[in-house]
């Protein structure tokens, strides 16, 4: 396994009902503006003093998606430079609308470089408003369309107590912006649990990795490999 620096840039943390709901509210987006001032200044760092011209992966969650969507467009996507040293970015928990970059794409397939793969997991045929109409990958075939893949696919989900692998609990499927799965056979894959707001419930947003976990990280190194047979 080919092992690389990481770098985790420390921010402001937004309430997380008040990023969920509607980051505009209460401040939200002056929030989300100063979080960003910590992870530009961070990253701006790690170029001068780190990279070293070595191959990047952008991984984000969430609010912290917010943040690196906004990174990926103001420093990757016009910059041909950069843009090269890009093996993926993973920009998975909240919606990341289509035209959000104007050079960058999503990734369709498993070894493509350059690119983007983000998703939003809900349970199977609801509904999820907020984060629909994204781009979305689906995590087990690493491709947009609409095929369906079976949990039998899966390599490997970890649970919110990190503490076991559970192979071929999560499905997956593409649909309108959204990963559909079927709920899994197993404990600790909590779908979203807050009073009076039930179509929440829907959705699996805090385990958005966990589920495809393995795939994943498994995925990234196939996507490295392919970086450094087209960069030698």
């Amino acid at each position: 396994m080919q092992r690389g620096r990481s770098m985790l840039p420390a921010t402001g943390k937004l309430l997380y009902m008040r990023f969920f709901e509607n980051k505009r509210k209460h401040n939200g987006e002056k929030a989300l503006d100063l979080a960003y001032t910590d992870v530009k200044a961070a990253f701006t760092y790690y170029l001068t003093y780190y990279n070293q011209n070595r191959p990047i992966i952008l991984a984000s969650h969430s609010q912290g998606t917010v943040l690196a969507a906004r990174l990926l467009r103001e420093f990757f996507d016009q910059d041909p430079a950069l843009r090269r040293r890009l093996v993926a970015a993973y920009l998975i928990g909240y919606k990341v609308p289509a035209t959000t970059y104007q050079v960058l794409q999503p990734c369709t397939d498993s070894t493509q470089t350059g690119c983007y793969v983000s998703w939003n997991s809900v349970n199977w045929r609801k509904p999820f408003p907020r984060f629909e109409g994204g781009v979305a990958v689906n995590p087990l075939t690493w491709t947009t369309d609409t095929t369906y893949a079976p949990a039998t696919l899966n390599q490997g989900s970890v649970p919110q107590s990190f503490d076991r692998i559970d192979r071929g609990v999560a499905d997956a499927k593409v649909h309108n912006g959204l990963v559909w799965l079927h709920d899994p056979d197993a404990n600790g894959y909590t779908r979203v649990r807050i009073f009076g707001h039930h179509k929440l419930h829907y959705s699996f947003h805090l385990v958005d990795y966990g589920l495809y976990y393995i795939n994943l990280r498994r995925n990234a190194q196939t996507r490295l490999q392919a970086w450094h047979s087209t960069h030698q």
